[in-house]
């Protein structure tokens, strides 16, 4: 089973973390609904993105283990806690497919690597700076004709400000980049809240973030245009997504620097 499009931004004033509900399953061609976020330890959010599983296993401890986090009085580190969650997922990944990729591990999981198996994020404040970490699960296959699942910190991960997307990310990243792409539609991309991320995004990659102007509503915002955009282009142009690989109810984590988070819901018909 696998979909998904993940958002991460970081605002001028809070991180807001989004995540859909739709998953795709290749054996049954349907929509099934799953939650792939959660508020973990410290007033941090996690997400989980790719292959979740036969009966979303892989999701399910994922969120058994956030669960756990959130009960803990043990404060851990977004490092610690990334590197808890994707140890723990690969133990159970491997548990049950063994040493090699399974026989069905071909369809278009993931338009950039077939290998892909998951990404993991924590997302919070630590010493008052925002930050992100991202790690991928991934099949890699040696000089020596073995396969091996490794685990490794993803280029998805920043701090500072800006917006980032990953999963089935191809059109939202469109929306980002700085000319028009063939693909993105110009009102879409002339949005304020698409101008906004874009800016910040650039903001981070000059090491100017202080100069960046990306509100919460305007992250919000972006996060539903882009789930939109994604949804109506994304079949035309990537064969990794297909109508109803995502969307459904979204959820956003809004976590501020004091350490409080605040979670809301939007319904497909308000996107």
């Amino acid at each position: 089973m696998i979909g998904t499009l993940i958002g991460i931004f970081i605002t001028t004033a809070c991180i807001v973390v989004g995540a859909d509900s739709a998953l795709w399953d290749f054996d049954k061609p349907a929509r099934i609904p799953a939650t792939k976020i959660c508020e973990a330890n410290s007033q941090k959010v996690a997400t989980i993105q790719g292959w979740y599983g036969e009966q979303l296993y892989l999701n399910s401890h994922f969120l058994k283990t956030c669960e756990k986090f959130h009960r803990s009085s043990e404060q851990m580190s977004i490092q610690a806690q990334v590197d808890k969650l994707t140890k723990e997922l690969a133990a159970q990944y491997k548990e049950h497919v063994g040493q090699s990729p399974p026989a069905n591990f071909k369809p278009p999981l993931h338009s950039l690597n077939s290998n892909h198996v998951i990404y993991v994020s924590v997302s919070g404040y630590e010493r008052g700076i925002p930050r992100t970490m991202v790690k991928e699960i991934l099949w890699n296959h040696t000089s020596k004709g073995e396969w091996e699942l490794v685990t490794t910190r993803s280029l998805l991960s920043f701090n500072g400000c800006g917006a980032k997307f990953h999963g089935h990310d191809k059109v939202a990243n469109f929306l980002l980049q700085r000319t028009l792409s063939p693909f993105s539609s110009r009102d879409k991309y002339k949005k304020p809240e698409v101008v906004a991320g874009r800016h910040a995004s650039l903001m981070r990659e000059t090491n100017d973030c202080p100069a960046a102007s990306f509100t919460i509503e305007e992250a919000k915002a972006l996060y539903k245009t882009a789930m939109r955009a994604s949804m109506t282009y994304g079949p035309k142009i990537d064969s990794a997504v297909r109508e109803g690989i995502i969307g459904g109810t979204l959820r956003l984590f809004i976590i501020s620097p004091n350490g409080t988070n605040k979670m809301e819901t939007v319904n497909p018909t308000d996107y």
